[in-house]
């Protein structure tokens, strides 16, 4: 788990306003996945509609330069975790406590689904952190319980 890196950039979308047409949501849509692909240069990316988060390990974050690339993107709501500090922000992200509709349950099925394309698209990053994936589905199944609310209401 030490060596997980997420770059959380959260999205300035909004997917619900007054002046919104079907057409303008999936144009909006489309050229938020090209910024995606290039911003992710390759690396797994977890989309969802209100943030984009890289999860890779230190090794290929170095690689990346993504450190220096938060630092250095313009865009001061991007935030870096890694180790322990990653785990949590994810099992946050995945539990709902980041959603607008805070424990709404769809962003875990989004995760599963982000999963199934990392073990496709980067399978040995997969199967080195099958643990710790593992461990974050465990986790959040076990925070939809009494615990999840007790906790969502201490916040």
């Amino acid at each position: 788990m030490n060596d997980i890196v997420c770059l959380h950039r959260p999205r300035n979308i909004n997917p619900i306003s007054a002046d919104s047409t079907a057409d303008g949501l999936v144009l909006e849509a489309r050229a938020s996945e090209l910024v995606e692909q290039s911003w992710a240069n390759g690396l797994p990316l977890w989309s969802t509609c209100q943030r984009e988060i890289i999860v890779t390990d230190l090794v290929t974050a170095e690689q990346h330069h993504l450190f220096s690339r938060a630092q250095n993107s313009g865009d001061t709501l991007d935030q870096v975790y890694t180790g322990s500090d990653a785990y949590q922000f994810l099992l946050e992200v995945i539990s709902g406590l980041h959603s607008k509709l805070i424990g709404e349950t769809e962003i875990l099925g989004q995760f599963k689904t982000f999963l199934t394309s990392i073990e496709k698209d980067h399978n040995h990053f997969y199967k080195m952190h099958l643990g710790f994936f593992q461990s974050l589905l465990t986790d959040t199944k076990k925070q939809f319980g009494y615990g999840f609310w007790r906790w969502a209401i201490s916040r």
